[in-house]
């Protein structure tokens, strides 16, 4: 019996070269993919569990589908996806004007970090 993880594989080096989009997703003789995952856990298409070492590489610092991440990110898109230009949210931090790119970002996180250790900002 051929696994699903191969049939996706072989799908996939049809329209993506290598069948991977990036050389760390290649393992011999073929790479899992993904089916689920919740905590540090994920499965592949043939239901085998694998931990999750990697975690998006520090962007799931609290693990897959965490319910109150899913929460406040659902929360927050039923306010909107992308506005590009500057809101205000609060959300009991002392930064309130909130705008897209790298440096507010930066910004808005040096503001909570200080507020959270009680620093004067």
């Amino acid at each position: 019996m051929v696994s699903k993880s191969k049939k996706l594989f072989d799908q996939a080096k049809k329209i993506i070269p290598s069948g991977v989009n990036s050389p760390v997703r290649f393992f011999k003789p073929y790479p899992f993919f993904v089916k689920k995952s919740q905590g540090s856990s994920i499965w592949d298409e043939d239901g085998r569990r694998y931990i999750d070492y990697c975690n998006g590489y520090g962007a799931l610092l609290l693990g897959h589908a965490r319910k109150e991440i899913i929460s406040a990110v659902s929360s927050q898109l039923k306010k909107g996806t992308l506005y590009t230009i500057p809101t205000v949210h609060g959300q009991g931090t002392s930064c309130k004007h909130r705008c897209g790119g790298n440096h507010d970002r930066n910004q808005i996180g040096k503001r909570i970090y200080k507020k959270e250790k009680n620093y004067q900002i």
